[in-house]
């Protein structure tokens, strides 16, 4: 007999289980409920579905499939590259205006930030400046030339760093 693998969050998992103890009569159904957090009437839903589907019944029906407003991965790697190349300047709502205007794509001003976050680029209206970055006096004006990197408090944890670039203006 051919065994399938099915992935399931702790919180499913958690759910079968407490699941399995109602099936073995060891705690009630109103029991389960307040194990699980939900109300003694989802309870009996969840219950049902486990004993119709087995485990596959703790899992979302949508589990698995592509959204249905996913932004194609060409569209992608265009708006990706067209940030790189001619829009680099303008910031996420300019640049949002520009497809629409010129290219003819239709994309939110949110989905346009994500890619852009997401493929590395930051507009330079848009990078905040480093603490680091200031310096004090004449004496330090115009001697920082070059890349400062520091870690954000937001991106803590998360791999990334944030850089900024600090050409000499003289």
């Amino acid at each position: 007999m051919k065994r399938e693998k099915i992935l399931m969050s702790q919180k499913q998992l958690q759910r079968y289980r407490v699941m399995g103890l109602v099936e073995e009569r060891r705690i009630t159904l109103r029991e389960a409920g307040e194990k699980i957090g939900v109300s003694h009437r989802q309870a009996k839903r969840i219950w049902q579905r486990v004993r119709e589907k087995g485990v596959k019944g703790l899992i979302h029906g949508n589990t698995g499939r592509v959204a249905w407003n996913r932004i194609s991965e060409v569209v992608r790697e265009f708006v990706i590259q067209l940030s790189r190349d001619g829009y680099r300047e303008f910031n996420d709502t300019h640049f949002t205006e520009k497809l629409r205007e010129e290219k003819e794509v239709e994309i939110s001003r949110e989905a346009v930030r994500q890619l852009r976050r997401g493929g590395g680029h930051f507009s330079e209206t848009e990078t905040a400046a480093s603490p680091a970055s200031e310096t004090s006096g004449a004496e330090g004006a115009g001697e920082l030339d070059g890349f400062l990197g520091w870690e954000s408090p937001s991106l803590v944890g998360t791999g990334l760093s944030a850089w900024l670039f600090t050409g000499g203006h003289g």
